[in-house]
């Protein structure tokens, strides 16, 4: 993921919502989260190291800039690589969170969304819908972008229970 699955502005890692989400399932995680970050398959691992049962892809919000057509391109060879390298784990999408003051029903109409759901689509990946994961309110935000910890908590508080009924047991 991007600085979003990073806890980027957390006052502490331990509550980003990648780590909470770590706690709920008591479970061994690598928590690859970058700041910055786009799909892209050169930041996947040439070979799988880690067989994981669960795959969690949370890019997107740093792809808008650099437009429909890079998206369309770096996100088919991500995950060309990605389901060849975790052939064996679940994979579930987070589509990007949406900000600050954005309104989430309005995002959830994005072109730019859609074409992340489309191509989630094409490649049979279960996706979860990010933008509604955080209230725009101001206090759930460090930045315009950014959650906070009280955003990252209400992110974990929303995505766990979505994940509760996707995630095979």
């Amino acid at each position: 993921g991007d600085s979003i699955t990073q806890g980027w502005d957390t006052v502490s890692d331990s509550n980003s919502y990648a780590y909470q989400v770590t706690l709920r399932y008591d479970a061994d995680t690598v928590i690859f989260g970058v700041g910055g970050a786009y799909f892209h398959d050169t930041v996947l691992p040439s070979v799988d190291v880690y067989h994981p049962d669960v795959v969690i892809v949370a890019y997107g919000a740093n792809d808008h800039a650099r437009g429909e057509e890079a998206l369309i391109e770096n996100m088919h060879k991500f995950m060309d690589k990605l389901l060849v390298l975790y052939k064996d784990s679940q994979i579930i999408g987070i589509t990007p969170t949406c900000g600050k003051g954005h309104d989430p029903e309005k995002e959830l109409n994005d072109p730019f969304r859609n074409t992340i759901r489309r191509i989630y689509d094409e490649y049979g990946i279960t996706y979860i819908e990010g933008a509604p994961l955080v209230s725009p309110d101001d206090d759930n935000y460090a930045d315009r972008y950014h959650p906070n910890d009280k955003g990252y908590i209400e992110m974990a508080d929303k995505l766990i229970p979505q994940l509760d009924a996707l995630i095979k047991k």
